[in-house]
């Protein structure tokens, strides 16, 4: 965790402050205008150009940014280093970048800008959040949002969003970035073009989801059918002949949810050559792998986990949920029979890297023995 930065005289500058109040006050006391949050409306905008004569540029800019835009997320937004944004109520702003994360001094100028900009936000990206569904995901200008109220999070709103890049990155890309090495990347390759079937594991921002949709990027071809299988569109599909299945969340409207389960069951009857799962995390599990062991050969999926031994024992359990009567044998059996090797990623030091590979060995008594893979350096 490191200290503050960004740009501070924005923030101790009283007169900043002291002008979005003044405006405030002002549509206050004036009943004809309209303050709802996302209404650009003639006399607001007249009031703010009344309002910003002879103010300094850049004050002038932050203002606006406060009343029509994302008020001090604007620059975050337009800065490609910045990987995540995190927001705790109006006052408490934070940036993750190049793997650090760092707390701004800027930040919303009034509870009224800061919740009209939620406003703006949700009303843009499609989202309802309320008492009765406090939480909501989605996305919005190309960052993958999750959006939290009170009393469930200990301030009014808790934002945060992820940065998505437009284009993924190759598998050569990312060892000239320094996640893996020139041995791990052929690795790699090799596996893919053999089609074996293969888990990435590593914790939260860890590079899971980079290494897959990396992955992805080496099949490009027209000749396989990939179907990727998703709670919320991260993965790029390589060709146009693959189909993209997404979730919908139960609640969101009078239509029922439909899980990544009966997304798997239903992609084995869309003739896939592959199928892609961008986390496992549930009960889908069972039938994610019961996918696999059919013979759809070269598929991959992703699973939070410190370790390959922590991503076996997890996925053991996330496949009991979905198949209670199992026996944790049968369970085993099938992960042996799904799965052909685990790849391992962390961040070390800020950087994302790979940091393991194991191949599934065989199914024991005790447990699945997995073989980590050396690879000689040249």
């Amino acid at each position: 965790m490191k200290g503050c930065e960004g740009r501070a005289s924005l923030r101790e500058e009283p007169e900043l402050r002291k002008l979005i109040q003044r405006i405030l006050q002002e549509i206050q006391q004036r009943q004809t205008l309209d303050p709802h949050p996302g209404v650009h409306s003639a006399e607001l905008n007249s009031l703010l150009e009344e309002c910003l004569k002879g103010q300094p540029e850049q004050i002038a800019k932050r203002v606006e940014a406060e009343f029509h835009g994302c008020g001090p997320l604007d620059p975050l937004i337009a800065d490609e280093s910045v990987s995540e944004i995190m927001l705790q109520g109006a006052e408490s702003l934070w940036v993750e970048r190049a793997g650090q994360i760092f707390r701004l001094q800027d930040c919303f100028q009034s509870d009224t800008t800061f919740l009209n900009f939620i406003h703006r936000l949700t009303q843009e990206s499609g989202l309802r959040i309320d008492l009765s569904r406090p939480f909501v995901n989605g996305w919005w200008r190309g960052f993958r949002v999750h959006l939290a109220m009170a009393p469930l999070v200990n301030c009014r709103y808790s934002l945060t969003l992820r940065r998505h890049p437009e284009s993924s990155w190759s598998l050569l890309e990312l060892e000239q970035k320094a996640m893996l090495r020139a041995t791990e990347r052929e690795f790699l390759q090799q596996l893919l073009a053999q089609k074996k079937n293969l888990l990435f594991v590593g914790p939260t921002s860890a590079g899971k989801t980079t290494l897959l949709n990396a992955c992805l990027k080496e099949l490009d071809t027209d000749c396989e059918r990939i179907l990727c299988i998703e709670d919320s569109s991260e993965l790029k599909l390589p060709n146009d002949l693959g189909v993209k299945l997404l979730t919908r969340e139960e609640g969101l409207s009078d239509l029922p949810g439909v899980d990544q389960g009966e997304l798997a069951r239903q992609a084995l009857r869309m003739r896939p050559d592959r199928i892609v799962m961008g986390e496992v995390r549930g009960a889908e599990a069972k039938d994610f792998m019961l996918a696999l062991a059919t013979g759809h050969m070269g598929s991959m999926g992703s699973i939070h986990a410190d370790s390959a031994e922590q991503a076996l024992w997890r996925l053991e359990m996330l496949v009991q949920m979905g198949a209670p009567q199992w026996s944790l044998t049968a369970v085993r059996r099938l992960i042996g029979l799904s799965l052909d090797y685990i790849i391992c990623v962390r961040k070390v030091g800020g950087q994302r890297q790979l940091t393991s590979m194991h191949q599934l060995a065989s199914v024991e008594d005790r447990g699945i023995l997995l073989d980590p893979i050396h690879l000689n350096t040249h």
